[in-house]
């Protein structure tokens, strides 16, 4: 089986690169289409496009086709396939004879104006149990699965001892109205990394903010290797219920997720036992004393999450899923 995998590269998360390295590592043939483009000539049409012409997502919608008859593969895929992928190129499959099984992961909330993306999609995929619901909605009609996000173990696996972490609380992203919220109610010292942060916002705190546009995955993966442990908080702006990979990959490399509480969550974890989770201050709070305190408790939970991260919540456990609902 040929599969072709279509997002854009270098996105916060790297998830279309993620999954290109998923499949790889299970055997499949794969190519990858970027809408910022991939080889050289692809980049330099993209982006003299964008000078150019009137509608530069028609040239990019060209060179998809052109990428798809040079390649010919049994399997589309579309990573982020609401968003940053323009219509254009959805529309241009009716062009092709011969129509790649069409498959879409959605991790962000969508809108009617998402509609068209999604007709020439067999099967379409949520990271967010919310996103059904949404989906009723707004009368968006296919296939529907959940599937969450999930680690690549390449580049997440334990570094440091319990002993030798970092024991201040970690959060790498980009800054929220919500997001800063909840940290402010955090009583202790936290390294928050990430674009958009206001420092002044958090002068009556203990908090270190460091602020970095992108973080590459090895030196993420670092990060997460040395510390304790990460908080998850929700990106109110883009989901309803979703954990994002920060609920996988900082356990992976052997750190402590506590996690704002969604009903996501008990889908992938035990909480308590492989992850931690809050729904006001007093609880974040206390769970970050007791892994403090218990050092016992804290090993305990590093540990179970790594198990099942490693065992069910890795990109090829979720691809291998989808690829079993094709046969």
């Amino acid at each position: 089986m040929k599969i072709c995998v279509v997002g854009k590269q270098g996105s916060v998360t790297y998830w279309m690169e993620h999954v290109v390295f998923a499949f790889n590592g299970m055997g499949y043939e794969t190519t990858q289409f970027s809408v910022n483009g991939v080889s050289f000539s692809e980049k330099f049409h993209i982006k003299y496009a964008k000078i150019f012409s009137d509608n530069f997502y028609d040239v990019t919608a060209q060179l998809f086709l052109k990428h798809i008859e040079k390649h010919k593969p049994d399997v589309l895929f579309f990573t982020h396939a609401f968003w940053g992928i323009p219509t254009e190129m959805y529309a241009a499959l009716s062009e092709l004879k011969q129509k790649p099984i069409c498959i879409g992961w959605v991790g962000d909330v969508f809108s009617k104006k998402d509609i068209p993306k999604a007709t020439p999609l067999d099967f379409i995929y949520f990271t967010d149990s919310g996103f059904f619901d949404l989906a009723k909605k707004i009368q968006l009609k296919g296939h529907f699965g959940y599937l969450p996000l999930a680690c690549n173990p390449h580049y997440f696996s334990t570094q440091l001892s319990y002993e030798e972490r970092d024991k201040r609380l970690l959060f790498i992203a980009h800054a929220t109205s919500h997001r800063e919220a909840i940290l402010k109610q955090f009583n202790k010292t936290a390294l928050v990394i990430g674009p958009k942060w206001n420092k002044r916002n958090f002068d009556a705190t203990p908090h270190i903010v460091q602020l970095k546009r992108r973080i590459l995955p090895a030196r993420l993966a670092q990060y997460y290797g040395s510390h304790l442990a990460v908080i998850n908080i929700l990106n109110e702006g883009n989901v309803i219920n979703n954990l994002s990979q920060r609920s996988f990959e900082p356990c992976a490399a052997g750190s402590i997720v506590v996690n704002e509480h969604t009903v996501d969550l008990e889908r992938c974890f035990e909480i308590g036992k492989e992850t931690l989770s809050f729904s006001n201050e007093e609880e974040l709070n206390e769970n970050f004393d007791r892994i403090l305190a218990d050092s016992k408790f804290a090993k305990n939970i590093a540990q179970a999450g790594k198990k099942r991260v490693l065992a069910e919540h890795t990109f090829a456990h979720r691809l291998q899923h989808i690829l079993d609902a094709l046969k």
